[in-house]
């Protein structure tokens, strides 16, 4: 099965750099795959364009990034937010695993293990006028040595306007609906005997948007700790939003878990008392290990550490976790960078 287009790529989102390079030859920007090839129900939410095989193992993946998504939007200095690289290269996974290695588009889940992305200095970048062209070369690999199993790794270079601007790792499987079913059966955590309660945590505890680095009520994921414990969160969930629940699903999606843990680094930052003007940060780099489904029904809780050892200064470093019921459902190391000039220190973060 081939889902890829193949026309030239539009003059207006080509640099010389871009148009010179035969990585994306035949690829274009200009039409998204079809939704269902990245399991997506809105066709605003697919960034994929196209992919070519270019060896065995090798291959050039198109993505066009919006200059107006509804949700991924610059940082203060116009910096691309570091999502769209996250989503980009899931997708990916997706599209290359039912066009090139012979997976059904139907009854199949994909279920990710790990995916880490390192982003160049000073950042992604961003243009308010026009689509961004974002080509990946991705090698993949399997990771499991089973026959019957379906498990990959892929490397990709990340290319923007024919720049190089980071790299990128995801390590997924794809179950049969059988094996999906058994999995996710004991996946599942259940609360230990006499645990307490969750927090009664709604609208009104929900994290101010600029302190979770986000524009709008609505895509703010994080209440509060009722208790006061300084960098600790209680996911807050919206099953109607239109990204994190792009389409209906029976656990809590790994993206709007990785979404809730940047917010909790961005709020991390933030000054003691400040809600407005906050200092500006980007990720720079993300290691995500995904170690158990998460639960629709029950509370989940992020919590942030600041790593022992610092990097440079304007650098920040966070072991961030999602637990529920006390176990682990997703760990991450996060870097961010802060703008240059920037003279406050972590001990002064909220």
């Amino acid at each position: 099965m081939s889902v890829i287009y193949s026309r030239p790529i539009p003059q207006h989102l080509s640099s010389p750099v871009f148009a010179a390079s035969e990585l994306g030859r035949g690829l274009t920007y200009e039409r998204p795959v079809p939704r269902i090839a990245v399991h997506k129900s809105d066709a605003a939410e697919v960034l994929l364009t196209g992919a070519a095989r270019l060896e065995e193992s090798r291959f050039a993946v198109a993505a066009r990034w919006p200059c107006d998504h509804r949700l991924y939007r610059p940082a203060s200095g116009n910096t691309g937010d570091s999502t769209f690289l996250l989503e980009t290269v899931r997708q990916a996974a997706i599209y290359l695993s039912h066009g090139f290695y012979d997976i059904p588009l139907l009854g199949h889940s994909f279920v990710l293990s790990r995916i880490e992305i390192d982003i160049d200095a000073p950042g992604l970048p961003y243009d308010s006028a026009r689509p961004l062209p974002v080509l990946l070369e991705a090698v993949c690999t399997r990771a499991a040595t089973a026959p019957r199993r379906f498990s990959m790794a892929m490397e990709a270079t990340v290319y923007i306007g024919g720049v190089r601007r980071g790299r990128a790792h995801v390590v997924w499987e794809v179950l049969d609906e059988r094996r999906y079913s058994l999995v996710r059966s004991r996946a599942f955590s259940e609360p230990a005997p006499g645990a307490p309660l969750a927090p009664d945590t709604g609208p009104a505890d929900l994290l101010a948007p600029a302190v979770a680095g986000r524009q709008q009520a609505r895509d703010v994921l994080l209440a509060a700790d009722p208790q006061g414990v300084a960098h600790r969160w209680y996911l807050v969930l919206d099953e109607t939003h239109p990204v994190y629940f792009d389409h209906g699903s029976d656990h809590v999606p790994g993206m709007a878990l990785l979404e809730a843990v940047r917010q909790a680094a961005h709020a991390a930052t933030a000054r003691a008392g400040t809600t407005h003007e906050l200092e500006p940060w980007t990720p720079l780099s993300l290691a995500a290990s995904f170690e158990r489904f998460a639960a629709l029904d029950a509370p989940v809780v992020i919590t942030a550490d600041e790593c022992p050892q610092r990097g440079t200064f304007g650098h920040f470093d966070f072991y961030l976790t999602a637990t529920q019921h006390d176990q682990t459902l997703v760990r991450v190391r996060l870097r961010g960078a802060r703008p240059a000039g920037w003279a406050g220190t972590l001990e002064e973060a909220a």
